[in-house]
């Protein structure tokens, strides 16, 4: 009786769609497809709003107004803080490294400042918006700049110095910077803004190489000698290539000369990700394939 039902069951659906022809594994797909966005449309985290402080009143020292419309650089001066002596005033600080970012990326006091009071935190830590590129003597240095700074200066610089407005990337389609002029950051530069920014995402395999060359990994998959060093104990299990073997491991001396963490960034770099995100950075991150899974990232727009 059943069998007959069935079979009946079975004739009528044919009638219907006969010449279709449907797999499973695509049901997979589209339900892991369906899964990730809702997973980023629902995640919620709770969020505990830090006390309220009196805002710091902007001011622009007359260091930064001589080095974007004169460029006269004074790198003795308090103006400008290098990236490790702000992250040293956040959880972040024992993961902290210093001479380990650029030498040539600097912040200015005004964007470290946000509050009247001498506080510092992940609370007080100011969005990675302006930057601005200053050529000179066939060099270049990089300031990132408070906001206020950025819009009192924008008409008034010099011949050589380019203003770019930073976008981390929280999304896998969205551009990272927009410059008016049509400037560029050499990509080994522009990825470590991206990173104290928080960015999330990559859009090609230059911005990946570049990437790990600045924090020292080589994740899966690996070539022939890369796996050689990784069994022979020279990278670790996520892929971070231990100082005393990035020589033999990546070959190439300048390669090896690009990352200066003694030890694992990991923590610090998707430390800086979660408290730009306010904690809700996607499990499907980029970087996360990087970090958690010793995995290079494949999937770009």
């Amino acid at each position: 009786m059943y069998e007959s039902s069935s079979q009946n069951i079975i004739n009528h659906l044919k009638s219907f769609v006969g010449n279709v022809i449907n797999f499973a594994t695509l049901h997979d797909e589209e339900q892991e497809v369906e899964l990730e966005i809702e997973i980023e449309i629902e995640q919620e985290v709770q969020i505990q709003r830090p006390k309220y402080v009196d805002p710091h009143t902007p001011k622009i020292s007359k260091h930064v107004v001589n080095l974007l419309t004169k460029k006269v650089f004074n790198n003795n001066s308090s103006k400008f803080l290098s990236i490790p002596t702000l992250i040293k005033e956040t959880t972040l600080s024992k993961f902290n490294e210093n001479n380990t970012w650029s030498s040539n990326i600097y912040l200015t006091s005004d964007y470290v400042k946000t509050v009247s009071k001498y506080i510092r935190g992940d609370d007080y830590l100011r969005p990675s918006r302006w930057v601005a590129k200053v050529n000179y003597n066939d060099q270049f240095i990089i300031v990132i700049l408070s906001g206020y700074e950025a819009n009192k200066l924008k008409n008034n610089l010099a011949d050589g110095v380019n203003l770019f407005m930073l976008m981390p990337r929280l999304r896998i389609d969205q551009i990272n910077y927009f410059c008016i002029d049509g400037g560029k950051i050499p990509e080994f530069y522009m990825q470590q803004l991206m990173i104290f920014a928080g960015s999330q995402y990559f859009v090609s395999n230059d911005e990946v190489d570049e990437y790990l060359k600045f924090v020292g990994y080589c994740p899966g998959p690996r070539n022939q000698h890369e796996q050689e060093c990784f069994d022979n104990g020279m990278i670790s299990k996520h892929g971070f290539v231990l100082p005393m073997h990035r020589k033999i491991v990546l070959r190439e001396q300048v390669n090896a000369e690009k990352c200066k963490f003694s030890k694992d960034p990991a923590d610090l770099v998707t430390g800086l990700a979660e408290i730009r995100a306010r904690g809700q950075v996607s499990m499907f991150a980029h970087h996360l394939s990087i970090f958690r899974r010793g995995r290079r990232p494949f999937n770009y727009p």
